[in-house]
């Protein structure tokens, strides 16, 4: 399954925020942007999941 365009441009934009933290010396808000991004991952898998849950049955 493609990645939702959604998350693909959140992703981007995650990516972006990391890059302009790190050229800002910010290294507490590049972890918070981090974490963000981690839980936009675990959100796209957990809606694999769930569509390939449905698919099978």
């Amino acid at each position: 399954m493609p990645i939702p365009e959604e998350f693909a441009w959140l992703s981007d934009k995650l990516e972006e925020c990391i890059e302009q933290a790190e050229a800002l010396k910010l290294g507490h808000a590049v972890l918070l942007i981090k974490m963000a991004a981690m839980e936009v991952a675990d959100q796209s898998i957990e809606r694999d999941v769930e569509f390939a849950r449905r698919e099978v049955s």
